[in-house]
């Protein structure tokens, strides 16, 4: 085991300023860093951090970048996933891991192309490693290890908000434009493209209680039938806060697909306005940090949970099995307590990015060259849940299967 390790966090946004408290929290880490381009957040966060330092750096600033992470052991990609490709492309030239939490779709080939070059440097780039996606990868591939053959994988996850004001979780226009994407699912040997808001379908989550998602583009779709071999349908649907707001302003025009990267104007009185821009302008911003804390502990808000089950479904045996995996993700308070700089949906997410990419410094994770987190071993990806459920708060997953009788 390597001890002393250094790591370099690029973005202090929701995910960075939480990945990087993480390892400023841990003894055997001996140096962070954490770049950004905004001044004010580096400031903010940096009254957090006990070890790590900040640096004024533009993710697009390739060189400032590769300087910055010559002498680190793991580069975290914690900025919008544009700079993917980019970033492991510093990690390259600077002779260090990688990882990030979430793919750029149209450069998916792109990065998987380089995977030669880093088993031939003998470094990790592990691609999309959070929580969705991340864990569920990492749980559907160890399923999918217990059953003969796979015929479908589902994925689906909820939010629960009760609060004063408007709330979620996401940065506006990611937001917005996440949820008017056109939903991937993949059937029949491929890709194909839905409607957004397509397959409504009202679910039972632990905890959550009864709601209604909607098919949702995401990761998953991607990486799943590229690694499990054999599977016939992966689908992903969510239901989370002002969804269904979304999808009434959808079904009314106002919204539209692909509503962030198309402009579409129309005229109010003598102005011409894009009712998506409108929309985005009003939408509130994540609440993190000591403002988070606040609301909780005056009760403007009295919760933020969410949840995720995994379904994979295949044949045991001669047998139809399911084998069912949810997510237990701590209570709000205890996420605020231990991580100041967290809320509800930054922590689950950076948690697990934070032990996995601990885990290539420290040597636990072996393999080499650009992976998704369904190709780590099946000893890797287990020791990987067994360390975010041993984390306090911990991220638990709880597996059942049900095996039907012919």
């Amino acid at each position: 085991m390597i001890l002393g390790f250094k790591v370099l966090v690029v973005g202090s946004g929701a995910q960075g300023r939480v990945v990087a408290y993480l390892f400023d929290k841990d003894e055997d880490v001996e140096l962070v860093k954490l770049s950004d381009i905004d001044r004010k957040a580096l400031d903010y966060c940096a009254r957090f951090y006990k070890k790590a330092e900040t640096y004024l750096v533009s993710a697009s600033d390739t060189d400032e970048v590769s300087k910055l992470a010559e002498d680190v052991d793991v580069l975290v990609n914690a900025v919008p996933t544009e700079f993917n490709l980019n970033l492991m492309r510093v990690a390259l030239k600077a002779g260090t891991n990688y990882l990030d939490m979430a793919l750029e779709y149209r450069d998916f080939e792109k990065v998987l192309a380089l995977n030669e070059r880093f088993q031939e440097e003998d470094l990790t780039a592990l691609l999309a490693l959070g929580c969705s996606p991340g864990v569920t990868d990492v749980v559907t591939a160890l399923a999918a290890d217990e059953l003969d053959t796979v015929n479908e994988v589902k994925i689906v996850g909820a939010s629960y908000v009760d609060s004063d004001i408007p709330y979620t979780n996401w940065a506006p226009r990611i937001f917005l434009d996440d949820c008017t994407r056109p939903p991937m699912i993949y059937e029949d040997g491929e890709i194909k493209y839905l409607k957004p808001f397509a397959e409504p379908e009202v679910v039972e989550f632990p905890g959550v209680g009864k709601v209604t998602v909607y098919a949702h583009p995401h990761e998953e779709v991607l990486t799943i039938s590229k690694a499990i071999k054999g599977v016939k349908r992966v689908s992903m649907k969510m239901g989370v806060s002002m969804m269904d707001f979304f999808r009434t302003l959808y079904a009314m025009g106002i919204l539209y697909e692909n509503a962030m990267i198309t402009e579409k104007k129309v005229k109010v009185d003598d102005v011409e306005v894009d009712p998506a821009e409108v929309i985005a302008k009003f939408l509130p911003k994540p609440i993190t940090g000591e403002q988070f804390k606040e609301y909780v502990e005056k009760g403007i808000i009295r919760q933020a949970t969410g949840t995720l089950v995994v379904k994979v479904y295949g044949i045991k045996n001669g047998r139809e099995s399911v084998i069912e995996s949810s997510f237990d993700l701590p209570p709000i308070m205890e996420i605020i307590d231990a991580v100041p700089l967290a809320n509800d949906v930054s922590y689950p997410v950076s948690l697990p990015a934070y032990v996995a990419a601990r885990m290539i410094a420290d040597g636990s994770i072996k393999s080499r060259g650009v992976l998704i987190p369904e190709e780590l071993t099946r000893e890797e990806r287990i020791e990987f849940l067994r360390r975010i459920g041993a984390f306090k708060p911990p991220i638990k997953v709880k597996t059942t299967t049900t095996t039907y009788l012919n």
